[in-house]
C-alpha cells in the first residue's frame, strides 16, 4: 500500500483519520513533562511546556529549544509567532498580561482597557489577535480595537494572517461553540458535520486549522478547512488531536497518548493525495486530485487486520479539477480508502 486516506461513517455521524497526507513527528521540550505547540512561522515554533519548575514558553528553531520565561512571572505561554517576534500571555502579580518577545527583549504588561486577563495568541506583521476577559480585540502596537462576530454573545479571536481573522464564537450562554473565518469584510461560520462544537485556531491563505468535538467518544481532533471542505486531522494512534497553527503548510498542534500531552508538527507527505469530503442531502461526496491517476477508491466495514476491502471506482468522473463519488451516507459503519 503506497496512498491511503480513511474515514468511517456511523449512522449518519461522520468522523474521519487522516492517513498519508501529513507525516507527524513528535515534539517535545527536552525533560518536560507536557508540551503544546501553538504557533508556527518558517522554522519558528513556539509554544508552552511544563516540568518540575513550572509552566514556561518555549521558542524551537528546528534544532535548538530556547525557553521563554517573562520577568518576575509565576507563569508563561508564547502562543505566536511571525518572523522572530513571539506574543503571548503571563500570569503577573496574579492576573495574565500580555507579552512581545522579540531578539532576547520581552516586552510585558500589556492589558485591554478594563479588563482583568489579557491574552496575545497570535500575531502577523505588527497586528496581534487575542481576547481578555471582556472581549476579543485586536492590537495594532499602539491602540485596541474590539473584535467581535455580528450577533454573537461571546466572539474568541485566535488566529490572525494578512487573510483575515479566525476564532469561535456562542450566540448565546448556552449555545455550542462556532468555529469562524473572518475575510474581506464577510464572516463565515465553520461547523464541521455533525460535531458537538468547532474552534478555529490557525489561518493561512484560505485554509484554516482548528479543532471539533466529537459526538461518539466525545474527544477532539484536528481539521483543516481548505475554503470549502473540511479533512481531519489525527495523530496516528493519539486519544485526542488538536490543530492550532499553519505556516507553509505545515501544522502544529498537541496530541494525548497514554493520558500525556505531546507536541507534534504535521508536515504535507511527498505526493500525498488528499481524500476530502461533503455532504449532500443523504449523500456522502468523496472527492480527490485528478493531478492523479489509478488511485482506487476502496470501502470496508472494519478497520482490523482481518478486514476486506473492496473497490469501489478508479478514476471516476471529474467535477472542478477533482475526482468525484458519492455514496450513500446511510450505510453504518463504513470506512474508506485510496489505495494505488
Amino acid at each position: 500500500m503506497k496512498k491511503s486516506a480513511v474515514c468511517l461513517i456511523a449512522m449518519l455521524v461522520i468522523t474521519f483519520t487522516l492517513r498519508a497526507q501529513y507525516s507527524f513527528s513528535t515534539l517535545d521540550v527536552p525533560g518536560s513533562t507536557k508540551t503544546e505547540a501553538y504557533g508556527i512561522s518558517g522554522n519558528n515554533i513556539v509554544g508552552y511546556f511544563q516540568d518540575a519548575g513550572g509552566t514556561h514558553g518555549f521558542l524551537y528553531n528546528g534544532s535548538t529549544f530556547t525557553t521563554l520565561n517573562v520577568p518576575g512571572a509565576t507563569q508563561t505561554y508564547a502562543n505566536g509567532v511571525s518572523g522572530n517576534t513571539v506574543v503571548g500571555y503571563c500570569q503577573l502579580a496574579g492576573t495574565y498580561r500580555g507579552f512581545v518577545y522579540d531578539s532576547g527583549m520581552y516586552t510585558t504588561n500589556f492589558t485591554y482597557p478594563g479588563a482583568i486577563d489579557t491574552h496575545f495568541w497570535s500575531v502577523s506583521g505588527s497586528n496581534i489577535a487575542g481576547y481578555s476577559s471582556i472581549g476579543s480585540f485586536i492590537y495594532n502596537g499602539t491602540t485596541y480595537t474590539n473584535f467581535t462576530v455580528p450577533g454573537s454573545y461571546r466572539t474568541t479571536a485566535l488566529g490572525i494572517a494578512a487573510s483575515g481573522v479566525v476564532g469561535f464564537y456562542t450566540t448565546n450562554s448556552s449555545d455550542q461553540q462556532h468555529g469562524f473565518l473572518y475575510s474581506g469584510g464577510t464572516t463565515t461560520r465553520l461547523d464541521y458535520p455533525a460535531a458537538l462544537l468547532t474552534q478555529a485556531y490557525g489561518l493561512e491563505n484560505n485554509f484554516v486549522v482548528g479543532n471539533y468535538l466529537d459526538t461518539t467518544l466525545f474527544r477532539f481532533h484536528g481539521f483543516v478547512h481548505d475554503g470549502s471542505a473540511f479533512t481531519p486531522l489525527n495523530v496516528p494512534g493519539a486519544s485526542e488531536t488538536y490543530a492550532y497553527a499553519i505556516s507553509s503548510g505545515r501544522i502544529v498542534g498537541s496530541y494525548k497518548t497514554n493520558n500525556v500531552v505531546h507536541g507534534f508538527v504535521a508536515s504535507p507527505a511527498n505526493n500525498g493525495v488528499q481524500l476530502r469530503f461533503m455532504r449532500s442531502s443523504t449523500n456522502l461526496i468523496l472527492r480527490w486530485t485528478n493531478t492523479v491517476s489509478d488511485y482506487a477508491l476502496q470501502s470496508s466495514s472494519n478497520l482490523s487486520p482481518a478486514g476486506v476491502w473492496i473497490n469501489l471506482v478508479t478514476n471516476p468522473p471529474v467535477v472542478k479539477g477533482e475526482y468525484s463519488f458519492t455514496n450513500p451516507a446511510t450505510s453504518p459503519g463504513q470506512f474508506f480508502r485510496l489505495i494505488k
